[in-house]
């Protein structure tokens, strides 16, 4: 049934050779025609023909053209299982469209399988959302992006999408992060209004000073949906809604890479692209560039996420006078991250999200009698 939902990619048609040249992800990628006995580590699933933020139709095109310079690009990695299950079929409406994709990222969970979805606008991520919500599983989404997308419609877009997440009920969202926001795009009753829900949020200035501090929002996360509007016009020209500011090309690729290493995270969205903007195909190659960055951490991961219990971990503990607190550090001997443990409410819904990447920054400001920001947060979610 799910089949009837995807349209199978093409690979001879969209580069003119079936294989392309050995070593290269075209000729690395599986291209199944069901998804009967799929086996691969990480699927794409395009989705085209959809808005972008402004309302406009993007033509459709853009998932082949991601496609395009994708295939070309060197497998790094022998043996990577991935396989290209090619685009959504577009339904007679947008829900139905939204419907389909979560659909078939739904099946992808239950067979540990990441999906990588990418075209179309950011609105994809509620569907996204939703499969995690349908099987009761609490959720950390971390969103990239130059706005905040919080507005209050009964449409769905990429303006409204944030909103619709946190109106589903049940709710199973444990914390949203926001990535990357620009300032004079984003009033400060919407940034109240992250600060009140206890969201983390980094703008774009404090995420340049110091990328440090998103790897360990990016580790936290079950879903990514990186918005190419997060961008700068010079990097990425293929966006109605792109400026003068925003994250330089190789931040982005850093980003997804992070997003790759992450033991947690689960699903990965890239969306935002607009084809018809792209006349030297430099936004299409930019966004295949951050897939295969994502799948460069992905074969980079180290399995080190840590149980309370685990030996592979060095403890520190830092007494807090002023605030009556113990804060307990775990760094990994295997890769050196680190982790904060957070006290939580006896709650199996929760436990999961009790153990809080951090860093070595964060560590330092408790050895100077300082509560990081993200431990207070995330105190508050886990005993609310």
């Amino acid at each position: 049934m799910l089949d009837s939902f995807l349209r199978p990619a093409d690979p001879e048609r969209i580069t003119g050779d079936a294989r392309l040249f050995p070593g290269t992800w075209g000729a690395e990628t599986a291209f199944p025609q069901t998804l009967e006995n799929l086996e691969a580590q990480l699927v794409l699933i395009g989705v085209p023909g959809t808005r972008d933020q402004s309302g406009r139709d993007v033509p459709d095109g853009s998932t082949d053209r991601i496609r395009r310079a994708l295939y070309g690009l060197t497998a790094a990695h022998s043996g990577q299982k991935v396989a290209d299950l090619g685009d959504i079929v577009p339904g007679r409406t947008p829900r139905d469209t939204r419907a389909a994709l979560r659909e078939i990222v739904g099946e992808l969970l239950d067979r540990g399988i990441v999906p990588v979805v990418f075209g179309g606008s950011q609105e994809l991520t509620l569907p996204m959302y939703e499969a995690y919500a349908q099987r009761s599983r609490s959720v950390n989404l971390v969103g990239v992006d130059a706005f905040v997308d919080l507005a209050e419609r009964e449409e769905v877009n990429g303006r409204t999408w944030m909103w619709h997440v946190l109106e589903h009920e049940p709710s199973w969202l444990f914390n949203y992060t926001q990535l990357g926001y620009q300032s004079h795009f984003v009033s400060p009753h919407m940034v109240e209004a992250m600060e009140r829900l206890h969201f983390d949020h980094l703008r774009l200035g404090q995420l340049r000073q110091n990328m440090r501090d998103v790897e360990p929002a990016v580790r936290d996360a079950d879903i990514i949906s990186f918005d190419l509007v997060a961008l700068r016009n010079s990097d990425f020209p293929a966006n109605t809604l792109s400026g003068p500011n925003g994250l330089f090309g190789e931040e982005a690729c850093q980003i997804a890479r992070y997003a790759g290493l992450s033991d947690k995270l689960s699903s990965f969205g890239v969306f935002g692209y607009e084809p018809d903007l792209d006349r030297r195909s430099q936004g299409a190659a930019l966004a295949a560039q951050m897939i295969w960055y994502f799948a460069d951490g992905f074969y980079n991961r180290k399995g080190d996420s840590p149980r309370r219990e685990s030996e592979h971990y060095t403890r520190y503990h830092v007494n807090l006078d002023i605030e009556g607190y113990e804060l307990t550090f775990l760094k990994s001997q295997l890769s050196g991250r680190w982790w904060m443990e957070v006290p939580f409410k006896p709650d199996d819904r929760h436990e999961r999200h009790a153990l809080l990447p951090c860093s070595y920054d964060d560590y330092e400001l408790a050895l100077k009698q300082e509560v990081p920001d993200r431990w207070l947060r995330a105190l508050s979610r886990l005993n609310v």
